[in-house]
């Protein structure tokens, strides 16, 4: 259950981040926009952030970019 609950989560925030970005996309062209395709542009900075922290490999204590500990010497 719990599993499912993450895949769903992780498929919403997806499909929230795409679209907030072809709404920003359409922003930057100067096109119209919808009311909700504004929340979508206003949102797109926390979006970012969200994915920069959890779903990057630049992710907060993953060890990407930490230099590994020295090893003992025997």
């Amino acid at each position: 259950m719990r599993t499912i609950v993450k895949i769903a989560l992780a498929f919403a925030f997806m499909v929230a981040f795409l679209e907030s970005v072809v709404a920003g996309a359409k922003w930057w062209r100067g096109d119209a926009l919808a009311w909700w395709e504004w929340g979508l542009v206003g949102a797109l900075p926390i979006l970012i952030g969200i994915y920069l922290r959890y779903f990057s490999i630049f992710g907060y204590g993953r060890g990407q970019c930490l230099t590994p500990p020295d090893k003992p010497r025997r």
